[in-house]
C-alpha cells in the first residue's frame, strides 16, 4: 500500500515537473512565435520604403550643387569656329580714315572666347563678338597706307595713288566710263577716294562687273 502512494505521488509531481518546464519553454519562446506571424511582405515593404527615403534625402542633399570641373555657366558662351568672320578694323589718327581687313581666323584662334581673344589681343578693341563675327578696331598713330582715288583718264576708268595730294596713275582700266550712268560718270571725274585694297577691289567690282 505504502509502495503504491509513493508512486503515485513520484508520477504526480513529475507530471507537474514536466508541466511546469513546458510552460518556461513556451514563455521563452514566445517572441520567437510571434515573430514568426509577421508577414515576410511587411519586413521587404519597410526595408525598401526605409533605403528610397535615404536616397531621396541624398538628393536633396545634392540638388543645384555643380559637378567639379564642369561649370554649365559656359556652355552657351559664344566661341570662334572655323566659319567666324573675323573683321580687323584700323584707324589711322592723322588722316581719321578706317582701313578695314577681313579675314578668315586662323588656327590659334579657333575656339577662343571674347575674354579669351580680349585677353590674346589687349591692344584691340573688340565691338562685336559672336560664332558668326568678330568685328576688332586697333587705333594707329599715323596715315593710312593705302589711299587710293578711282577717277577718269582719257575716258577710261582709272586707279591713282594718293601720295599726299599728287596722284599717279597706278592702273587704267578696260571700262570706258561711257557705258555707266550719268551720276556715277560724274562721281568718277570727281575723284571717289577709297582707303584699303577691299574698299578698292569692292569698288572696282561695282563698276566694271
Amino acid at each position: 500500500m505504502f509502495i503504491r502512494k509513493r508512486i503515485w505521488f513520484l508520477s504526480v509531481l513529475i507530471f507537474i515537473i514536466s508541466v511546469a518546464g513546458f510552460y518556461m519553454l513556451y514563455m521563452s519562446l514566445l517572441p520567437s512565435a510571434d515573430l514568426k506571424k509577421v508577414d515576410p511582405k511587411d519586413i521587404v515593404g519597410e526595408y525598401v520604403s526605409n533605403n528610397i527615403n535615404n536616397v531621396i534625402s541624398d538628393i536633396d542633399q545634392n540638388m543645384g550643387q555643380t559637378i567639379e570641373g564642369v561649370p554649365t555657366s559656359q556652355a552657351n558662351v559664344p566661341r570662334i569656329t572655323q566659319s567666324t568672320q573675323m573683321v580687323y578694323q584700323y584707324y589711322y589718327e592723322e588722316d581719321g580714315k578706317t582701313v578695314e581687313e577681313i579675314i578668315e581666323p586662323p588656327y590659334f584662334l579657333i575656339d577662343l572666347t571674347r575674354d579669351e581673344l580680349q585677353e590674346k589681343y589687349s591692344d584691340w578693341q573688340i565691338s562685336y563678338f559672336s560664332s558668326q563675327k568678330v568685328i576688332m578696331k586697333k587705333n594707329i598713330s599715323s596715315k593710312s597706307p593705302y589711299h587710293f582715288v578711282v577717277g577718269e583718264y582719257n575716258g577710261y576708268i582709272t586707279i591713282f595713288y594718293n601720295n599726299d595730294g599728287e596722284l599717279e596713275i597706278k592702273e587704267i582700266t578696260e571700262t570706258p566710263i561711257s557705258s555707266l550712268p550719268i551720276e556715277e560718270q560724274n562721281k568718277l571725274k570727281a575723284g571717289i577716294k577709297v582707303y584699303g585694297e577691299e574698299a578698292l577691289i569692292r569698288i572696282l567690282e561695282d563698276y566694271t562687273s
